[in-house]
C-alpha cells in the first residue's frame, strides 16, 4: 500500500506543504491509523513524502515514531518512507537519535537512498548494516547465504538478524528467506 502523504493530509483538511506541530502530527496519526485499519498482516505501507518539504521534530514524534511503534506491536505491518526531503530526513534522524539516548532503538527503512547513503534512517551496528545491505542487494537471503556473504560467525549473524527483525525492517518468510520490507 502506498499512501501519498500530501494527498492524505489534504483529505484531513491540512493544506500546508509543511507538516509541523504536535497537534498536526496527532491528527495525521489518528486519521492514518483509521485508514490502515484493515491492512493485511505483513503488508508494507509506503509513505510517500513527495511535495512535503519540512516536517518538524514534534510532527516526527507524534506521527512517524508512533506509527513505527504501532507497526511493531504485533509485527502487523511494516513502514517504509519514500521521497523524504533532506531537511525532513535530518529531523527524523534527530528524533530517532534522541530516543536512542534513552535506549529505545528505532529505525525506519527508506525507498530511496538517504542522506547517509543508506536505505534507512536510524542507527545500526556495523554487523547489522552489513547483513541489511546483503539482504537488500540480493532481495532474499537465507541464513546460510548471509553467513557465506558476510563471513560472520553464526552467533553474530543470528544477533544481527534478530535486531533487524526487532527494528521491523526485515522479515522472514515461510521458506526461511530474509527480505527487506
Amino acid at each position: 500500500m502506498i499512501i501519498k502523504l500530501k494527498e492524505f493530509t489534504k483529505s484531513v483538511k491540512i493544506s500546508e506543504s509543511d507538516l509541523i506541530t504536535r497537534p498536526v502530527g496527532k491528527l495525521v496519526y489518528n486519521k492514518f491509523i483509521e485508514k490502515i485499519e484493515h491492512i493485511g498482516n505483513g503488508e508494507t505501507v509506503i509513505i510517500d513524502f513527495e511535495n512535503i518539504k519540512v516536517i518538524d521534530f514534534s510532527f516526527v514524534d507524534e506521527f512517524i515514531i508512533k506509527l513505527i511503534d504501532y507497526a511493531k506491536e504485533d509485527k502487523k505491518f511494516y513502514i517504509k518512507l519514500k521521497n523524504v526531503s533532506e531537511i525532513a530526513q535530518k529531523n527524523i534522524k534527530a528524533v530517532i537519535k534522541s530516543y536512542a539516548e534513552y535506549d529505545k532503538k528505532i529505525l525506519v527503512t527508506t525507498e530511496n537512498l538517504s542522506i547517509n547513503n543508506t536505505f534507512y534512517l536510524g542507527n545500526m551496528s556495523k554487523n547489522e548494516n552489513e547483513v541489511f545491505n546483503a539482504i537488500r542487494i540480493n532481495n532474499y537471503s537465507t541464513q546460510k547465504d548471509l553467513k557465506f556473504i558476510t563471513q560472520m560467525d553464526i552467533e553474530d549473524l543470528t544477533e544481527s538478524l534478530s535486531s533487524l527483525i526487532d527494528y521491523n525492517c526485515i522479515k522472514l518468510d515461510l521458506d526461511g528467506k530474509y527480505a527487506i520490507i
